[in-house]
């Protein structure tokens, strides 16, 4: 049986929340609600964040659950380089924006239902009219719930667009819990209770509770990748999170060292402070308690090897970079070791270096071994799925050692020393073999670089 083509998987999630609700939505309101996420989501700044992880959040879910997942990220302002054209003027009637700071409107709308709609929003995220709003605040999230409530207002009632809005509010990711060990979704179900209150509807503790329910399931199944069994998948997703930050990755082959080594060092200091306590949160028994540990437990170790992994990779693109700056200056890095390999016939330094195995006199961590001799799960356009460079290394060094030279090659990047001195203080061997492989690729500066070997 073939498969659905995401558009049309969008409309039917569409219609079947609708159907679920007993709300009667024409096929054709259906069809352009599906259109907007689809070009929003697809509008190609993205790589992660694209109509299949939408699909991903509203997988078995409720309807509501399915409703807020389609919208929670419609806008991604600072990977899209704006808003979507289509609500544009809608986002703008309630923030300005000023040299890229938005901020919510100090005089908001006072016609219904926009009034009404804008009310919901700043109360489920406890924001307020002149407030700044961060990329890391809830912005994207925020005005994605705006874009929804407007959207559905037409068919659904208060107390569901409510519910939608809580459900974008918790994909706000990486919260930690308060001095009161209250979480994220703790205060989230007193907004609401404040809501009802404020707009003097009828709801049972219950209810609210359920809503939070609601909002917990969304929000943790939005991160769920950092819980993966497999370490190789879990780098798949955080590799294609790289080119949404670092917009000199969508072309291939003209990347310089440091920029792909910036990158790099970004999505590592991210990793290095990430609490993964605040990943995953639960209410009442959403989820299980047990599930919810082992779900924390799987984050920490995926966190971990992330981390490890990356210094890694640093390392290896590190003394490239420190080679490339001994010869003449920093440049392509496929001028030094070839082009992302798709077809066999692409030349790479990786031909050139001696075969190495594993040292009896070395400690090696083993998962880190077997993600960069044989690679994370699949490759992207900017890199391939394994890293032969940082695998000779890592073999060539092991773990102490790698780790006494990831200490050294900060200091480079912080101009401390001097490229010359990080790879005179390397193993001269190591440094050798790579000086030679690069030199069969990097013929104008073979001269320079053989001048290391």
């Amino acid at each position: 049986m073939s498969k659905t083509s995401p558009i049309h998987r969008l409309i039917a999630h569409f219609q079947e929340s609708f159907v679920k609700l007993h709300i009667d939505v024409p096929p054709k309101v259906c069809e352009d609600y599906a259109v907007f996420v689809h070009s929003c989501m697809n509008n190609g700044r993205r790589k992660f964040h694209t109509t299949d992880h939408v699909l991903d959040v509203c997988e078995q879910m409720q309807p509501l659950q399915v409703l807020a997942g389609l919208f929670h990220d419609v806008i991604y302002y600072q990977v899209d380089g704006g808003f979507p054209a289509e609500a544009e003027e809608l986002i703008r009637s309630i923030v300005d924006i000023h040299d890229d700071i938005i901020a919510i409107k100090k005089i908001l709308p006072t016609d219904y239902p926009s009034s009404h709609y804008v009310k919901i929003c700043l109360d489920v995220f406890a924001f307020k009219s002149g407030q700044t709003l961060g990329i890391h605040g809830g912005l994207n999230e925020f005005l994605s719930a705006w874009v929804a409530v407007n959207f559905l207002g037409d068919f659904l009632k208060a107390k569901d667009l409510i519910t939608i809005a809580a459900c974008i509010e918790a994909t706000i990711p990486f919260r930690p819990e308060d001095e009161q060990g209250k979480n994220c979704l703790d205060h989230l179900e007193q907004r609401i209770n404040d809501c009802y209150a404020s707009y003097k509807l009828q709801l049972a503790p219950t209810e609210v509770g359920q809503m939070v329910k609601l909002a917990a399931g969304v929000a943790n199944r939005d991160v769920a990748n950092f819980a993966e069994l497999d370490p190789g998948k879990f780098l798949d997703n955080t590799w294609i999170l790289l080119p949404e930050t670092n917009e000199m990755l969508w072309k291939p082959g003209v990347y310089f060292n440091a920029d792909y080594r910036k990158a790099l060092m970004k999505m590592e200091g991210f990793l290095s402070f990430l609490n993964p306590e605040n990943i995953y949160h639960g209410y009442q028994d959403e989820p299980q308690p047990e599930v919810l540990a082992e779900m924390k437990s799987q984050a920490k170790k995926n966190v971990k090897t992330a981390n490890q992994y990356l210094q890694l990779k640093i390392l290896g693109i590190a003394i490239i970079e420190a080679l490339a700056m001994a010869t003449g200056g920093d440049g392509p890095i496929s001028m030094f070791l070839g082009d992302v390999r798709i077809y066999d016939e692409i030349e790479r330094a990786e031909d050139y270096l001696p075969p190495v195995e594993l040292s009896e006199v070395l400690d090696y961590n083993d998962t880190l071994y077997r993600l960069l001799e044989y690679g994370r799960a699949s490759a992207t356009s900017f890199d391939m799925k394994n890293s032969p460079i940082a695998s000779f290394v890592y073999k060539c060094l092991g773990d102490a050692q790698s780790t006494q030279a990831m200490e050294l090659a900060r200091q480079m990047f912080a101009e401390k020393i001097t490229p010359e001195m990080f790879l005179r203080s390397l193993n001269r061997k190591l440094v050798s073999d790579l000086a030679q492989a690069c030199a069969m690729l990097a013929t104008t500066r073979k001269k320079e670089f053989m001048k290391w070997v």
